[in-house]
């Protein structure tokens, strides 16, 4: 998959469909290459229903951490 510069949302949606089919790895990193693409929002990513089955996960922790509030 080609990411989009600075739009995230087709990496989002990835993750989500990763994260339902159980591709826990798979999620994150596509979450991880969503913020290198310019997710910025942490609430975008852990308040997200599809994406609840990483919550235990350090490296989506890690990743939420990492990620900068909108102002």
């Amino acid at each position: 998959l080609r990411a989009v510069p600075d739009r995230p949302w087709p990496l989002l949606l990835l993750a989500k469909v990763r994260a339902k089919s159980g591709d826990k790895k798979g999620a994150i990193k596509a979450l991880e290459e969503a913020v290198q693409q310019g997710l910025k929002d942490p609430a975008d990513v852990s308040q997200d229903p599809d994406l609840k089955s990483l919550a235990s996960e350090p490296a989506f922790q890690k990743l939420l951490s990492g990620m900068s509030p909108a102002k």
